[in-house]
């Protein structure tokens, strides 16, 4: 009976983390969750429009040759293109938004977007997160401008005529400074940062636990698990 007990709780304990997992991950890739977080950010940035600024969903995503566009600001609101938004990592997505509150909060009278104008969206933004507890988002997005730089160090170094921005490689750059200052006044900081870069592996053995609880509850007889009764057994 007791060892019936300690089963039943396994699998429910496993479902329950399970569905948690997966509701977590869906609430990070729906549009309500990064409009709540984008409101957040301009609090944070001390805007007095943080409850009332218009922020949606873009409605018909433009696509450009060698250009994505995952969100822009203007005199009207803050706009989110949420399918490329279910393409990236939320913590990429976060920074976006961050980029994108501090271009409202900061720059509300621009009337065009310039190189230093994105710059200081990009600085701001990671200061911002750093201080809020959002370090990992700001690393997450320099591993991302990484590996383009290590994929492709041509596009790397390019800069667009039409739209003059920060180059890939001049970002990586700026984004690294700004964060490693914060770590080097912030130790503890720097401890928890290590300790998220370790968390892809346990992800990973948490994936693994997901597709065996899957198949258990799909009837599939597992070798582990025979492994698992026999433990119990004993």
């Amino acid at each position: 009976m007791r060892k019936k007990l300690y089963y039943q709780a396994f699998l429910i304990a496993a479902v329950t983390a399970t569905l948690g997992s997966l509701t977590a991950l869906h609430a990070a890739y729906d549009f309500a969750y990064y409009e709540h977080k984008t409101r957040a950010f301009l609090n944070y940035y001390d805007c007095a429009t943080h409850e009332s600024v218009t922020i949606q969903p873009i409605k018909q995503t433009e696509h450009r040759p060698g250009w994505v566009i995952n969100a822009f600001t203007n005199s009207t609101g803050i706009y989110l293109n949420m399918e490329e938004f279910t393409q990236n990592s939320c913590g990429l997505n976060l920074f976006i938004c961050a980029h994108e509150a501090a271009h409202w909060a900061f720059h509300g009278e621009f009337s065009k977007i310039t190189y230093e104008l994105e710059q200081d969206a990009d600085m701001k933004a990671a200061e911002m997160l750093c201080c809020h507890g959002y370090a990992w988002v700001v690393q997450e997005k320099i591993d991302a401008l990484q590996t383009i730089i290590e994929d492709n160090e041509e596009f790397a170094d390019r800069i667009n005529e039409e739209k003059p921005r920060p180059t890939i490689r001049t970002r990586h750059q700026y984004l690294t400074h700004t964060l490693e200052a914060y770590l080097e006044t912030h130790p503890m900081q720097k401890r928890i940062l290590k300790l998220y870069k370790g968390w892809d592996a346990a992800l990973l053995i948490g994936s693994h636990t997901v597709i065996g609880v899957s198949c258990f509850i799909a009837g599939i007889k597992l070798h582990t698990f025979d492994m698992f009764k026999n433990m119990m057994g004993k």
